[in-house]
């Protein structure tokens, strides 16, 4: 979603959580990462500007934090502003 996002637009995942502990059973199938987990890997990712060393992470995201104005976490929700 987030290539089709316009320049200055934001992209909001919401209910964060879902991806956890018993929400997994109700909503879908258990993953080897939950969604604040991969989003704050995102966020390290932008921070670091594109130099997060030691870890292995899709290239996919490399290549779209550069796009990356910020992200900002809150209660159970990230945002990601696009430049």
């Amino acid at each position: 979603m987030f290539p089709r996002i316009s320049a200055g637009g934001l992209f909001v995942c919401e209910d964060l959580h879902t991806s956890r502990s018993k929400w997994v059973a109700k909503y879908g199938r258990a993953y080897t990462d939950a969604a604040a987990g991969y989003f704050g890997r995102l966020a390290a990712e932008v921070a670091a500007e594109g130099h997060v060393y030691g870890t292995m992470f899709d290239q996919e995201v490399k290549d779209i934090q550069r796009d990356i104005e910020w992200v900002r976490f809150g209660r159970g929700f990230v945002a990601i502003k696009k430049k």
